[in-house]
């Protein structure tokens, strides 16, 4: 016996397709330009870097929003391209502790625990501080993969 899929005809997956088509092109994109989670990058809204590293990054023209996310979480990013360099991304906080990347849950700065080590808050700071419990839990599973 075939099973379901199998029993629909070419011309329902083909118009399914069509249908479907800018939005499986938007994931496929998405998909080559984003590492999967989890995706360690620094936000670009309050760091510090050697201006001899900067300099070295190559950085497109930022012209809109996505560029920016690019630039932040792209799998050619600033993180990314700076730990291609054998450097590393380091989160810090009031406690003026350097946190690895397996360790910036830890850090309570960005969607962790109340954010109380937070140096600069911005407004996904800001939402995740006024939001209740539920919606606080659920930001920070699909962060960091825990609740």
């Amino acid at each position: 016996m075939r099973s379901w899929p199998a029993q629909r005809p070419l011309l329902f997956w083909l118009k399914l397709l069509v249908k479907h088509r800018d939005a499986l092109r938007l994931a496929l994109r998405k998909r080559i330009e984003f590492a999967p989670f989890p995706n360690y990058h620094v936000r670009t809204n309050a760091f510090i870097i050697r201006r001899e590293v900067m300099l070295k990054l190559d950085i497109d023209q930022l012209n809109e929003k996505e560029d920016a996310h690019r630039l932040e979480s792209g799998s050619s990013g600033m993180t990314r391209q700076i730990g291609r360099m054998k450097l590393k991304a380091l989160v810090t906080g009031r406690d003026a502790i350097a946190y690895e990347k397996e360790n910036w849950y830890e850090s309570f700065t960005f969607r962790s625990s109340a954010q109380q080590n937070l140096l600069v808050a911005d407004s996904q700071t800001r939402h995740y501080a006024a939001a209740d419990e539920a919606t606080q839990r659920e930001l920070r599973k699909v962060t960091w993969g825990r609740g």
